[in-house]
């Protein structure tokens, strides 16, 4: 894997590891990483994996373009592996904040559990809802609430939608 703890290189790991780290465990069908960059970037990321993986899509482009998702298969151990490119100063911001730590002796970048929740409420899935208010109830005393409201706030201006808001509204209600 070509998980990084180097904030230049601007890739870190997030939802498997991270909820469980944070979290839970659970079962996680891939794993998810958050590429610094956004699909621009494609024709370097696609050289960068070639040998180790498969994308899973005939037509990449076009799909990471409707998606912001490159779906891929680690040859070896046939893994399913999503890379996320990134648009938004929040993920950006995600990045340089997430914690180092120590997973089979590697060092990696994992987003700290604030951005973690607000990743999950972004996703929107059921499970994802699940992860976020598990996270929160976990880590409560560690939280910092306010950081986790002013993003959900900035975020859902710029997508002009208040559904963020109350996704993280009724977790809130629900974990206290």
């Amino acid at each position: 894997m070509f998980y990084s703890s180097s904030p230049s290189n601007s890739i870190y790991g997030y939802c498997g590891y991270a909820v469980l780290y944070h979290g839970e465990a659970r079962f996680t069908e891939d794993i998810d990483i958050i590429l610094g960059v956004d699909n621009d970037d494609l024709s370097r990321i696609l050289n960068i994996v070639s040998g180790d993986f498969q994308v899973r899509t005939k037509n990449p482009e076009k799909f990471v373009n409707q998606t912001n998702v490159l779906p891929l298969r680690e040859t070896d151990s046939g893994i399913k592996v999503d890379l996320i490119f990134s648009f938004i100063e929040f993920e950006r911001e995600a990045i340089r904040n997430a914690e180092i730590v120590k997973i089979e002796g590697n060092e990696v970048r994992i987003v700290k559990a604030e951005d973690l929740i607000i990743y999950k409420l972004l996703a929107g899935r059921p499970k994802d809802l699940e992860d976020a208010k598990n996270v929160l109830q976990l880590n409560e005393t560690k939280i910092d609430l306010k950081k986790i409201d002013h993003s959900i706030n900035e975020i859902s201006e710029m997508m002009g939608n208040d559904s963020v808001i109350r996704k993280w509204n009724e977790i809130k209600d629900q974990s206290g």
